[in-house]
Order: C-alpha cells, then sequence, then structure tokens
C-alpha cells in the first residue's frame, strides 16, 4: 500500500495565487445540506466507494434519466471503470489502464461542449478532472509525453476554473493529483522532459489540495481520500496522520474490504514505528465530506 503525508504544508505566497481563498466557504457544487435524490452524482461517488457496481450503474441510470446532458455523467461513467482496478489492496494496473479509453472519451466529450459555447462551470469541472485522470495514470505506467500533455491541460482547465468559480472545490482532486505526481517524479528523464515542456509539481502542495478536497469537495471527497491513503507514497509513521480519515472511510463505506483493511492496518503501524523510537505524526483531523449524505453510515 503506497503512503502520503503533509508535514503541517502552508503553500507559498505565490503558490496561493493560484489558491482563490476559498476555505471556510459553505457553498458547495451541489446539494449540500439537503437530502440526496436518485441519481445525485455524491451518490454515484458514494456507490463506487463502497464497490457496489449495480448499485453504482442503477445510479448512473437514475442521472441520465433524470439530466441525459449532465456535466458529469461521462466522467463518472469512466470513473466506475477505473473502480473496478481498486478491488483488493492493491491497484490492479491492467484494470486501471483499460479506464483510458472511456476517460478520453469524456475528455473528448466535455471539450465539445466547450468548443459549442458551454459556459456551464460543471462542464470544465469534468474536463479537467479527467484530464487530471488520464494524466495520473499514464504516470502510473510511465508514458511520461502523454502525461505531461494531460496534465499540462488539467491543471490549466482546473486553475482557470477555481480563479473563476472558487465555489467549484471538487476541482481540488485534480489539482490534487497533478502536482502530487509531478512532484514525486523520481526518474531524472521524466524529470528533464517535465523541465523541458515547462512543467513542475510540487508534492506537498499535491497532498494539501488533496486534503481540502476530502474537507470540501461535495462530490468528489471520497475519492480524494482513497488517493491519500492509497496512493501517496509516505512512511509508515506518518500515515498516523490519516489514522482518523481511514476509519471514517471503512465506517461509512463498510462493504469495501479495503477500507476495512487499510483502518486496520495504519494503527499496528503507527504501533510498530512507536515501538520503533520513531517521530509519530498527530492525526490532521480531517473530516470527510458528507456532500448531500449527513449519514455517515449509509452505506
Amino acid at each position: 500500500m503506497d503512503r502520503f503525508r503533509s508535514r503541517g504544508f502552508e503553500p507559498t505566497l505565490a503558490q496561493r495565487l493560484v489558491l482563490p481563498i476559498w476555505l471556510g466557504l459553505s457553498v458547495t457544487t451541489f446539494c449540500a445540506n439537503a437530502a440526496c435524490e436518485p441519481g445525485d452524482p455524491r451518490l454515484v461517488v458514494d456507490r463506487m466507494m463502497n464497490l457496489d457496481v449495480a448499485g453504482t450503474d442503477a445510479q448512473l441510470q437514475w442521472l441520465e434519466q433524470r439530466d441525459p446532458q449532465h456535466p458529469l455523467l461521462e466522467f463518472l461513467r469512466a470513473m466506475a471503470i477505473l473502480n473496478r482496478a481498486y478491488t483488493t489492496e492493491r491497484i490492479d494496473r491492467a484494470v486501471e489502464e483499460r479506464a483510458l479509453v472511456p476517460l478520453r472519451q469524456a475528455v473528448d466529450a466535455a471539450q465539445r461542449r466547450l468548443n459549442q459555447g458551454d459556459d456551464d462551470p460543471q462542464v470544465r469541472l469534468a474536463l479537467g478532472l479527467s484530464q487530471a485522470f488520464v494524466a495520473s495514470i499514464y504516470f502510473a505506467h510511465e508514458k511520461s509525453l502523454k502525461a505531461y500533455r494531460f496534465g499540462r491541460a488539467g491543471r490549466e482547465t482546473l486553475e482557470a476554473l477555481v480563479a473563476e468559480h472558487p465555489e467549484m472545490e471538487d476541482a481540488y482532486l485534480g489539482l490534487g493529483l497533478y502536482n502530487y505526481y509531478l512532484g514525486s517524479i523520481d526518474s531524472k528523464g521524466m524529470r528533464f522532459g517535465a523541465k523541458l515542456m515547462g512543467m513542475t509539481g510540487d508534492r506537498d502542495l499535491g497532498i494539501y489540495y488533496l486534503e481540502q478536497a476530502v474537507q470540501n469537495a461535495p462530490t468528489v471527497a471520497p475519492v480524494a481520500a482513497r488517493v491519500l491513503l492509497m496512493e501517496v507514497d509516505l512512511p509508515d509513521s506518518e500515515m498516523c496522520r490519516y489514522r482518523d480519515l481511514a476509519e471514517q472511510m471503512h465506517q461509512r463505506y463498510y462493504s469495501n474490504r479495503i477500507f476495512d483493511l487499510i483502518a486496520k492496518i495504519i494503527p499496528l503501524e503507527c504501533r510498530l514505528a512507536e515501538g520503533d523510537g520513531l517521530p509519530i505524526s498527530p492525526d490532521a483531523g480531517l473530516v470527510l465530506n458528507p456532500g448531500c449524505n449527513e449519514d455517515q453510515a449509509a452505506y
């Protein structure tokens, strides 16, 4: 299982230029402080997190019936396919790579709408998130040129979006993916290639964005939590920072044995690290955004 940590990170003044002052905002993209309706995008994500394939498909059908032109529909369909890569404690990279086709189709669908003059900010959100996930998969499979191209496009899309619409807090998932993966490149060749293309990432900033997405993104908060718990690489002693988050994910998505396993492993690793005399990171105090579902154990 991969690891991650934030080290009490605070963005620099320059980095804040791409972070609109949104901390503490109560505005959300979808139906916050109201019960979820069938087909609400957050319900689709919740069914995904619980590895409920039939429930995910049903919620996607509800969403399509309610709004056949919903900006996030194609992105969520692609994510439902990608979600099948998370069926064990390890990510199935073959399944992950197969998700590239629907994700790229989601990119194309959103781009067509923008080219046709659709100014709905959710269309831009769908485009940026789709681009970010395409890039993250290419990074995982060491296809650097494609990763750079989609990563840069996704960053530009989402930075422009949050600059104009700071309430679109789901965008911070995509910005977190971009900065984390670009900032975590180990290969000298890939780092050199990224530099030639004018692309830089900040690993800690990426983790910061992901943490904020966990707390503030009304639709994709659980996806950000999964990235933190499964994809971000940190020493065991520093994973103690996310002990409570792991338990929240286990309690909310109790049919997902991955979160059950993570919630058991992290406390054990913390005790072992403490026994070895290593400094243990205090809990980050993250609270998973419930979106339109206030019941934390509804799934």
